[in-house]
């Protein structure tokens, strides 16, 4: 199978296993949490600071399940029941495995955000395609290191810590509304792209540092976070070399035990 035809295999697959019920739930989370907070502003004063908060909580909610779920838990799932070590026996390559977790946690992001935003967003329809494209590296940016870490982590036990570090990187943006200085903060964050423009839209509030600032934090985030990936896809690789394609997993133990103890490959030659 050529590396384009298991790319798009993969792909598929990772997307369709979103649908399974356990991860479904996790993904209409953050549709829920926008409706009813939605439902709570509704009736009242024009609260354009209560909308930006729904704003930021629902898509940032969205970005953080989504793009967790494929790279991280997924993929330690499937190495944890030795799926991924099939894939390479039948010739797939680490890579692909890899690429394929970051591209499903970014499709899942940004389809769910394009939705929190069609049924929450006040604004018109192109400031709303506005602020969906600014969802589109923080996405990318947490797809990336989750992946990065699913790519590193054996057990499913061991993901709580990096899942926590990128949920509280990612979410802090959502208390951006309720002061000054914590907007500040956020603009040091993975999504201080989306955080300001849904402020300026719903507050006319610009970025406290200006947009050029903004931008190259975003931009460094988004590097760094590309960096690690290629890290992670390094050690990944690297733990894929004992498995030969073509070879059954009893050949493979076999050629474990004879790399363990050089002595048994003299004694099978005699």
């Amino acid at each position: 199978m050529t590396a384009p035809r298991a790319f798009r295999a993969l792909l598929r697959h990772d997307i369709m296993m979103m649908l399974r019920s356990v991860y479904l739930m996790y993904l209409l989370l953050p549709l829920a949490a926008g409706l009813l907070l939605r439902a709570w502003l509704a009736g009242g004063d024009d609260d354009r600071l209560g909308v930006a908060f729904m704003l930021l909580l629902t898509v940032l909610f969205a970005i953080a399940m989504a793009g967790t779920l494929p790279g991280l838990y997924l993929l330690v799932e499937e190495r944890e029941r030795g799926s991924c070590q099939t894939l390479v026996r039948t010739g797939v390559s680490p890579a692909s495995m890899m690429w394929s977790k970051l591209a499903a946690g970014v499709a899942w992001s940004m389809a769910l955000s394009a939705v929190a935003l069609a049924m929450l967003s006040p604004f018109d329809a192109t400031c709303t395609v506005m602020l969906w494209l600014s969802c589109l590296p923080a996405a990318v940016a947490i797809a990336g290191a989750a992946t990065a870490f699913g790519g590193v982590i054996a057990s499913q036990s061991d993901t709580s810590t990096p899942s926590l570090v990128i949920v509280t990187l990612l979410m802090f943006g959502m208390l951006a509304p309720m002061d000054p200085s914590l907007r500040m903060v956020s603009e040091f964050l993975p999504a201080n792209l989306y955080v300001d423009t849904v402020m300026a839209m719903a507050t006319g509030r610009s970025p406290l540092m200006g947009w050029l600032p903004v931008a190259a934090i975003n931009l460094i985030w988004l590097m760094a976070s590309l960096m690690l990936f290629r890290w992670s896809l390094r050690r990944f690789r690297t733990a894929a070399r004992s498995v030969v394609p073509g070879e059954s997993s009893e050949q493979q133990s076999e050629r474990h035990g004879a790399d363990d103890d050089p002595d048994r490959g003299h004694r099978n030659r005699r």
